[in-house]
């Protein structure tokens, strides 16, 4: 399978035996099944703990993947997942629960969601998603209560600390929870619920996979909900999935790319017709005609095998003031076509003007790594810099960009 995206990274946990909890034995094999779709999809399986697994371990894993700075760059997608026991406190917090966690007393063998936020929160990362599959059981007798009383405060509990933190881009958060009485009656072929669906999304059901052959963040939280949510109501989970995604484009998990038979089947008359519109809306985008062009590029964009309409439709919507569409545009084209030089450079002066420093400097970077001697990455590199305090970075680029337009004069003059 082609990874089509930035480099994606994966930890995954999956506890069934515990000290003082009752088992849940779909967990490893939650675990397991997950940790090796996601190898076949293409992602670097950090680690993998299933079983009885020890609070050092867990602790100790979940620090590296998110912390280890020497091994992350802003351009990763990190992928935690959890299925096990989730333990809310009379206080409020939540904790995910290690092998000898004590149900009493989770603050002293307990992973603090509160903690595992501030992970997510701090990584340099460009990219994470966090998939939580709590079943709540020990946590009735802390919370005074019953069981479907715990997983409804569990699973408020995720929601209030996540919301709480005020994330920037690119973070999101699926998880659902369920009681332990209900849990076994929720399995799907010795998975949870959660996860069965969660597995099918990843493996590219018809109504996760995009017009481009992409599951996204999106596409894959929506399916899993609507499958979920329309079982009958013995199946379904009682606690609805949370799904809280704070990106500005689609965030790709798997890739189902179309077959080249497919792509082969395009008549001459079509790619003629093709690039015909190709060029009328290019005509229209230069006279400022912009939903002109916005209507030509749309009927090309059927097709996706043509990065250049989308990054032009984003050019666009961006004159439209359609901020979203526009960003979702550009991902698209430098995803289809990560070698199109042009689109990252756009990608780069449209970030600058939303402001968004750090996504302009990424997108230049994208950029230089394919045209190193392009003076308009360099100095649009620096600006982005500059914005940022990084003076002594920007002062670089904007050199380089001089030494690369001077070059550039002279050895237009000599020819």
């Amino acid at each position: 399978m082609k990874n089509v995206d930035n480099p994606k990274k994966a930890l995954i946990i999956g506890i069934s035996n515990y000290d003082s909890l009752e088992p849940l034995e779909f967990c490893d094999n939650d675990s397991r099944e997950m940790s090796r779709l996601l190898l076949s999809l293409g992602y670097q399986i950090n680690d993998t703990l299933s079983g009885y697994v020890k609070w050092d371990k867990m602790r100790d894993a979940i620090y590296e993947f998110f912390g280890n700075d020497k091994a992350i760059k802003h351009e990763d997608t990190l992928l935690f997942y959890y299925s096990g026991h989730g333990i809310p406190d009379v206080s409020g917090d939540m904790y995910l629960s290690p092998s000898e966690i004590d149900p009493y007393l989770p603050s002293k063998r307990g992973f603090n969601f509160n903690e595992l936020t501030k992970l997510i929160q701090n990584s340099i990362a460009g990219r994470k998603i966090i998939i939580l599959d709590c079943c709540y059981s020990g946590a009735a007798r802390v919370s005074k209560g019953h069981e479907d009383d715990a997983a409804k405060l569990g699973t408020a509990t995720i929601e209030r600390q996540f919301n709480a933190l005020g994330y920037g881009e690119g973070v999101c958060l699926m998880a659902a929870g369920q009681a332990y009485q209900e849990a076994y009656a929720l399995e799907e072929k010795n998975h949870s619920l959660f996860t069965y669906y969660l597995l099918e999304g990843l493996r590219g059901k018809e109504d996760t996979i995009d017009a481009n052959g992409y599951v996204t963040v999106d596409s894959l939280s929506k399916y899993m909900y609507n499958a979920i949510m329309s079982l009958p109501s013995d199946k379904r989970l009682k606690q609805r999935p949370i799904r809280k995604i704070e990106a500005s484009g689609d965030i790709i998990l798997a890739h189902y790319p179309r077959s080249i038979t497919t792509l082969k089947t395009i008549s001459p008359s079509k790619s003629l017709d093709t690039a015909n519109l190709i060029e009328e809306g290019n005509k229209y985008l230069e006279a400022k005609e912009y939903q002109k062009a916005l209507d030509h590029y749309q009927r090309v964009i059927k097709d996706p095998n043509y990065s250049n309409a989308w990054n032009n439709k984003a050019l666009a919507l961006a004159k439209l003031g359609k901020v979203d569409d526009a960003i979702r545009s550009f991902e698209t084209a430098t995803e289809m076509d990560p070698d199109n030089e042009q689109a990252w450079q756009n990608k780069g002066r449209y970030y600058y003007s939303l402001e968004r420093y750090d996504a302009c400097i990424e997108s230049f970077n994208k950029a230089l790594s394919l045209k190193p001697d392009e003076s308009t990455s360099w100095w649009g590199k620096g600006l982005g810099l500059q914005k940022k305090g990084r003076i002594e970075e920007a002062l670089e680029c904007f050199n380089k960009a001089i030494e690369k337009t001077i070059l550039y004069i002279l050895l237009f003059i000599k020819s």
